[in-house]
């Protein structure tokens, strides 16, 4: 077998002993074994039947393997502790720093299993740590560097399910419409940058910084109107 392939094998075995270790269960209840071992002596298997155990499994493999781990918990009488993995694990949470995070939401664009979301009217950054497989593309993406991502097995599962708010602002709202469309601080940040700038050198320009993408279009259409000479500034 190539090297690879016993390599990222061996990993998955570990990190399925690990898991196994935590529940309180054997980790020689999965293991890899090997033609040249199997010459020698039979291997001892588990024949518990599972399925009576933890009830019938489905959905997709991941969704599958937490109803397992879920249903094992279910017979502790006490759920295990936090259990840090590592960073080569599948499973963990997000972690962000809500003083640098703009919510701009290049981590929500490239996250491939939505596990990093956005909804309502609210601009808000959320989370939903079951989805997550540490795969660290928002990590890479996010331009104020503000998320981490932490490797882990939270065994209780209602907080690993629920959608949880990373970063949370208020809404700036268009100064002609007044709807909601962007975070305040963004908004804020945009204006204080470009204040000074050839192109926002007058307040007019700055405010349409504040407008939405149709209030602004219709601002700069108005003004052109009034001034037939301010086109000679588009």
């Amino acid at each position: 077998m190539p090297q690879t392939i016993l390599r990222v094998l061996n990993q998955e075995v570990a990190l399925a002993q690990t898991l196994l270790e935590s529940l309180g269960i054997a980790k020689e209840t999965i293991d890899i074994l090997y033609l040249e071992s199997l010459r020698d002596s039979a291997p001892t298997l588990c024949t518990d039947d599972f399925d009576l155990r933890i009830g019938e499994l489905s959905g997709n493999k991941r969704q599958r393997l937490y109803q397992a781990l879920d249903g094992f918990v279910s017979l502790l009488p006490q759920p295990p502790e936090m259990l840090p993995l590592s960073h080569s694990a599948p499973f963990g949470r997000i972690e962000c720093a809500s003083q640098d995070c703009t919510l701009c939401m290049s981590c929500v664009a490239v996250c491939p299993t939505r596990a990093l979301h956005h909804s309502g009217d609210i601009p808000s950054l959320n989370f939903v740590e079951q989805d997550c497989v540490q795969c660290g593309l928002c990590v890479a993406a996010c331009p104020e560097k503000a998320l981490t991502a932490i490797p882990r097995m939270n065994w209780n599962a209602s907080e690993r399910r629920s959608a949880q708010v990373l970063h949370q602002e208020q809404p700036a709202r268009c100064l002609r419409c007044h709807k909601a469309f962007a975070p305040q601080s963004m908004i804020s940040m945009l204006q204080d940058k470009l204040r000074g700038h050839s192109h926002f050198s007058d307040q007019t320009a700055i405010n349409r910084i504040a407008m939405c993408e149709d209030c602004r279009v219709i601002d700069i259409f108005e003004s052109m109107a009034e001034n037939p000479e301010q086109q000679l500034h588009y």
